[in-house]
């Protein structure tokens, strides 16, 4: 796991949740290998912030850079096969850590 790029200091949060009234607000993530699959997203149940989990679906040791472009921020997962991975995604610190399957 490895992040990169930091920058708390963006005056404009584009990454607020979207009003339900139709407003596009653009992509909140990317993820660069078609074998690294995002299974959940949601909102952390004892923090403030985001749960991301991911994990490899075709049996073989691999990479992925997850992009958060309205936040500047980015991480590297390395899965062995089939592992899952669950990150924390802190909005107001803009930083990206591994967290305990649980979470």
């Amino acid at each position: 796991f490895s992040p990169s790029g930091n920058s708390p200091s963006r005056k404009d949060p584009s990454w607020k949740i979207p009003s339900q009234r139709g407003e596009k607000t653009g992509t909140f993530f990317t993820i660069d290998n078609p074998s690294v699959i995002l299974s959940a997203c949601k909102k952390a149940g004892r923090r403030d912030g985001f749960v991301l989990r991911v994990y490899e679906a075709a049996g073989e040791e691999n990479r992925a850079r997850i992009d958060f472009p309205a936040l500047d921020l980015s991480c590297e997962v390395a899965l062995a096969p089939f592992e899952i991975q669950t990150l924390y995604l802190d909005m107001h610190k803009r930083t990206i850590t591994q967290t305990g399957l649980l979470e």
